[in-house]
């Protein structure tokens, strides 16, 4: 369920981020369609909370340094271990691709980390995404690791709603995926939710959590390669495990 009110201050926080300026409650209002007690309402708590501040005398906000500040305190106590990132980097130079690490939310999956390659025709994507659990190679990826019973109940939860250009999948066909991924050392999938995009995942399971560790690009460019970028998955979560103990 979707608390309105939580979305919007998130909404507003992002809305900065990629405004990268201050501004007033007016602007605020009319970028979003607020209305303005609305407006007045989620900025004032957030200047309350000392997450906004006035930069001038001019009626116009900006966010503190307490969102940096309690960003880098997340991250200093994040469960993955120092050098995660520096590895992405290195897989990412290795495979030519973009390659993340998942975690588990409901019956979708989150982006965690992102490495991204410097090429104009790549898979983008930003912590914080999520994708459905059983339209990705990383929600297979998650999924193997689960018992059974625990497996099933979840695929149970699942709105299989069809997208464009993507196959109706079904919990008999979402473990039949799984089942091949067993056999061949990885998980992939043809759409990844987006037409033309090929995903790949291998199971990272560290710390008791239940990741994954994926690759994502364009289907051209991935299939002819796709055992090199396998064995680099493999061998990137061997060595995230080793990290991490």
């Amino acid at each position: 369920m979707l608390v309105k009110q939580i979305a919007n201050a998130l909404d507003l926080i992002e809305y900065f981020g990629r405004a990268k300026r201050p501004m007033s409650m007016p602007e605020i209002a009319q970028a979003f369609n607020w209305p303005r007690s609305s407006t007045f309402n989620i900025v004032e708590t957030l200047v309350e909370r000392g997450y906004l501040f006035e930069p001038s005398r001019r009626g116009e906000y900006y966010p503190t340094m307490s969102l940096a500040a309690l960003s880098s305190e997340i991250g200093a106590a994040s469960p993955l271990p120092a050098g995660t990132h520096e590895l992405l980097r290195e897989l990412t130079a290795k495979t030519g691709e973009t390659i993340c690490i998942t975690g588990p939310v409901g019956v979708n999956v989150v982006m965690l980390d992102v490495s991204e390659p410097n090429t104009e025709i790549r898979y983008s994507t930003a912590i914080g995404v999520r994708l459905r659990v059983e339209l990705s190679a990383a929600g297979f990826a998650t999924l193997a690791q689960y018992p059974v019973a625990e497996r099933d109940a979840l695929l149970r939860k699942i709105d299989y709603a069809p997208l464009p250009d993507t196959p109706l999948m079904d919990a008999g066909k979402v473990i039949a995926e799984i089942e091949a991924g067993r056999g061949r050392g990885w998980f992939e999938i043809h759409t990844l939710s987006d037409p033309g995009v090929m995903g790949m995942a291998v199971p990272l399971p560290m710390n008791g959590r239940r990741l994954a560790l994926a690759l994502g690009g364009p289907r051209p460019r991935v299939q002819p390669k796709v055992k090199t970028c396998g064995k680099a998955l493999q061998d990137g979560a061997a060595r995230l495990i080793k990290m991490a103990a």
